[in-house]
């Protein structure tokens, strides 16, 4: 259910903030975990450029831009669907 994958982004969102600091280390780490399989750096970029309008455009709190990408990443087709 809805609440049941946001509860798993929070989640992924607190052990990436653990794990470092900078944005684009989160994003980076949240896509290798993820999709497993090094992000290309376009893919970083993209993550990390959201996070920026999340927090700058919408005055959204860094912790919960974070939450909102990881649930992003949870729903990734490269996550859900095996090739």
């Amino acid at each position: 259910t809805g609440q049941f994958l946001n509860g798993q982004a929070t989640t992924f969102a607190h052990v990436l903030q653990k794990q470092g600091e900078q944005t684009q280390d989160q994003v980076q780490l949240a896509l290798w975990r993820g999709l497993q399989r090094p992000p290309q750096p376009d893919e970083v970029q993209r993550g990390v450029r959201l996070l920026e309008t999340l927090t700058r455009q919408y005055k959204i709190s860094a912790d919960k831009a974070l939450e909102y990408f990881c649930l992003l990443v949870l729903n990734m087709n490269e996550f859900v669907y095996l090739d």
